[in-house]
């Protein structure tokens, strides 16, 4: 990371002038579309990018540090993109595809395990969804987009971290590049007085809204926690993010995002005293089994429930059981009834990829509709990742996706037993407890979609099959 730093001011001072000169000439052009603020960003990663084009690890750490401070920008056409990060994918993947033409050798996560196999199945089904789709242009646009997502995230980044043997650093680099959304989100947020009221938007320009702000931030914590106890030589700058990242989490005001720290603290206790993998994966079914068999009894329950979401951080809380008079847990029901609805309409291949929002207006009854309910198809989140790939891509890729979670949580926790090494030990329950918190949100939001997250997620994962890997293969070794 020294190296890195201090190679990079280097080719800062020394090149500086004719890269400055280029971004000038962006500036000039993008400007004619007002898009000032957004193009000032993307520029300086521009700028960045043509510093380090000469080394392919030193554009993977400049992708992961953008990510979290990149912005939705909505190009001439209405082709809504986010920059820089996306162009930087896109940039990644072709330059290391013309490397290993070239003879560069990346050991990415071998095309046999059965998490790449799981996610491989999974874009497989979403390119037959794609084509089967109720919107095809939309489907194929979303399929596009989670195969960048695949490639770069789960296959070359872990790739490109083990070249220079530092997988930590794609949470550590990306738990940087969240200070500056924190401060100015905290700032916007001091300014319109701590309010719950007014903590849904205050995440502009750098997050859509506080939702996924809060379960990017959730995510970082448990690597954070660990870190300023492991990590003597950045301990100070590991204290700031976590003090920061604690910051944004309350002030976020999520209450999927407390909950799911919540039950990732229920985890890492259980793995603490090592109860096995398999009673974890199965209770963990079986709850949800009995959640849905009793979900009328549990919904009526809910709905004498009349605490309201508010400043204070107890009872907002408590109001996510509140279905008699909350709108925006009314609302996320009338989401989930619609999701159902349509796997029931199409039970086998979906409605097609992305095309939720566009669809979902004709399956809702005055029965489950509130007050902020929408049929143009602004606000056509599913409120939960597991119904809204039940809804587009049908039973096929609900288990898909259910697979590769549990496959996920086995791979990660036996190598967790399995190794030999603290420093892997401790990313991995870091990996464990952060994928958790997405897992468990996952029921109430939807994210995976969103670059800021799918680098996490696929990340972890990806790191998860490489570190599987090398330690079932040391330990063929030691046999």
């Amino acid at each position: 990371m020294k190296n890195f730093l201090n190679n990079s001011f280097k080719k800062l001072v020394t090149q500086s002038f004719p890269i400055w000169i280029i971004s000038v000439l962006f500036l000039l052009g993008f400007l004619l579309f007002n898009e000032k603020f957004e193009v000032i960003i993307s520029l300086i990663a521009i700028s960045a990018v043509l510093i380090f084009i000469d080394k392919i690890t030193d554009l993977g750490y400049l992708l992961i540090l953008l990510v979290p401070l990149s912005i939705g920008v909505t190009l001439p056409g209405g082709l809504h993109i986010s920059l820089p990060s996306e162009g930087l994918i896109i940039l990644l993947i072709t330059i290391s595809g013309l490397k290993v033409l070239n003879g560069l050798k990346l050991e990415i996560p071998i095309y046999t395990h059965p998490l790449s196999i799981l996610l491989l199945l999974d874009l497989s089904w979403g390119l037959i969804t794609s084509l089967t789709s109720e919107i095809p242009i939309v489907s194929i646009k979303r399929f596009l987009i989670k195969m960048l997502f695949i490639t770069c995230f789960f296959y070359l980044i872990p790739a490109l971290m083990k070249a220079v043997n530092g997988y930590k650093n794609l949470l550590f680099l990306y738990g940087v590049g969240l200070i500056l959304p924190i401060i100015s989100t905290t700032y916007n947020h001091l300014q319109l007085g701590l309010s719950q009221e007014n903590s849904l938007q205050v995440s502009l320009p750098f997050f859509d809204e506080h939702t996924v702000y809060a379960a990017c931030i959730t995510f970082l914590i448990p690597f954070f926690s660990f870190q300023i106890f492991k990590d003597s030589k950045f301990r100070f700058l590991n204290i700031a993010i976590l003090g920061l990242l604690f910051v944004g989490f309350f002030l976020s005001y999520s209450r999927a995002s407390w909950l799911s720290l919540g039950v990732a603290i229920i985890v890492l206790v259980l793995i603490r005293i090592k109860v096995s993998i398999w009673i974890l994966i199965t209770s963990s079914i079986l709850i949800g089994c009995i959640v849905l068999l009793n979900f009328s009894s549990v919904l009526q329950k809910l709905e004498n429930s009349s605490s309201k979401y508010n400043d204070d951080i107890s009872t907002h809380f408590v109001s996510v059981t509140n279905l008699k008079d909350d709108a925006s847990n009314l609302e996320r029901i009338n989401r989930w009834v619609c999701a159902f609805r349509m796997f029931k309409d199409r039970p086998l291949q979906g409605y097609g990829p992305g095309t939720y929002q566009f669809v979902y207006d004709r399956f809702q009854t005055t029965e489950f509709m509130t007050r902020i309910s929408t049929n143009t198809g602004n606000n056509g989140n599913a409120h939960s990742e597991y119904l809204m790939v039940l809804s587009e891509s049908g039973l096929p890729g609900f288990l898909i996706l259910i697979g590769w979670v549990i496959s996920s949580y086995y791979f990660a926790v036996t190598s967790y037993f399995a190794s030999s090494s603290k420093q892997n030990k401790q990313l991995l329950l870091s990996i464990i407890i952060g994928l958790t918190t997405f897992y468990t949100h996952g029921i109430f939001n939807s994210f995976i979609d969103s670059n800021k997250m799918a680098l996490l997620v696929y990340g972890s994962l990806g790191i998860i099959t490489c570190l599987h890997q090398e330690i079932k293969n040391n330990e063929l070794m030691r046999l």
